[in-house]
């Protein structure tokens, strides 16, 4: 087959082949038919799909920045909203402290007020 210092001087990716000769000189072709109607016209549009291709990766990456803002704007809300959570089951203890804190404390200095008068023994006939 083919020496190492063969495939070691190798340039191109076929040169080993035997088809080497007849693709180079179908690309030397499309390469030199710059006057062709047809191809100018299928260069073009490559070109302009090319272009469509970079705005679309493009738009891509832009979405992704944007849905790493809103992944990240998110993630504040729901910190904040449990923070908001806790404040208000705090607040909501604290009201019902400041509602019934004065009735229980002078239902409890009531009973300790009987409970002195009338000693242990009250406690029997309740």
């Amino acid at each position: 087959m083919f020496s190492m210092h063969e495939i070691t001087a190798a340039r191109r990716q076929y040169e080993l082949i035997n088809f080497d000769k007849l693709i180079q000189k179908v690309v030397r072709r499309f390469d030199a038919t710059g006057g062709n109607p047809q191809v100018v016209a299928l260069k073009k549009e490559l070109a302009e799909v090319t272009n469509i291709m970079k705005q679309n990766l493009e738009d891509v990456i832009g979405r992704g920045e944007k849905l790493d803002d809103l992944h990240s704007q998110s993630d504040k809300l729901r910190r904040e909203s449990h923070r908001y959570y806790t404040k208000t089951q705090k607040l909501s203890r604290m009201q019902l402290f400041r509602k019934y804190a004065p009735k229980v404390s002078v239902g409890l200095a009531l009973f300790a007020f009987i409970w002195w008068k009338l000693g242990f023994s009250f406690l029997f006939f309740l």
